[in-house]
């Protein structure tokens, strides 16, 4: 499929209930005390977990019923619901950890001083959105890697994953070179696909196997 529609719009809304979240986390961080971290890191984590199982449904299932659509194949809700729970699980709880790590480092620093980290980069602007790039991207990559499963299934054709990026200024030299490759190349370092790093906005292409050299 091409690039998720209206991408704004779900990284906007992710963003909007993950800057709630991490503003209040800012505010605890800012009442604790040295000995409190380690138990407010942990709490912090389970909050997000719980947010970010809700926050990746929407982006997932629209990928994942996109892809299947171009297809012209349809898969009831069960289905999807049972591939979104297996993958889940691990990721938001890698993505909650990964936040709620970063949050207490940023609280760790701006104690210590001699660091140019405050409270208010907890929740700051600029780390909501890398946040909720990071997690749009990685939901329309699983959601659309479990729809090829399930097409690979209904119809006995296998699907490939070509890499796509953005094609503008902002495109990293990791994924510059990816463009416009299957998985076969790629595979193996980004069993995953996009995201492939911090911030990565790239995108999948898929074709029948018969459509691509590897």
């Amino acid at each position: 499929m091409p690039e998720l529609k209206d991408r704004p719009k779900h990284e906007a809304d992710v963003a909007k209930a993950l800057g709630k979240t991490l503003e209040e986390h800012r505010r605890q961080w800012a009442a604790a005390t040295p000995d409190q971290a380690a138990a407010l890191q942990a709490k912090q984590e389970e909050e997000l977990l719980l947010l970010l199982l809700l926050l990746m449904i929407p982006t997932y299932d629209f990928a994942y019923d996109e892809l299947l659509a171009s297809r012209r194949v349809v898969v009831g809700g069960d289905v999807r619901r049972q591939a979104y729970d297996s993958w889940s699980r691990q990721y938001a709880r890698t993505t909650a950890g990964a936040i709620a790590q970063g949050s207490a480092k940023i609280a760790a620093d701006s104690r210590a001083g001699g660091s140019t980290a405050t409270l208010d980069d907890v929740s700051s602007v600029n780390r909501i959105a890398r946040w909720a790039v990071n997690i749009v991207t990685g939901s329309v990559s699983a959601g659309e890697f479990s729809a090829a499963d399930r097409y690979q299934a209904v119809t006995g054709k296998t699907l490939v994953a070509i890499w796509v990026t953005e094609k503008d200024g902002k495109v990293c030299p990791i994924c510059k070179p990816l463009d416009g490759l299957p998985y076969s190349i790629w595979g193996n370092k980004f069993p995953s696909g996009p995201r492939a790093h911090d911030n990565c906005r790239c995108f999948l292409k898929w074709v029948l196997s018969t459509e691509v050299w590897n």
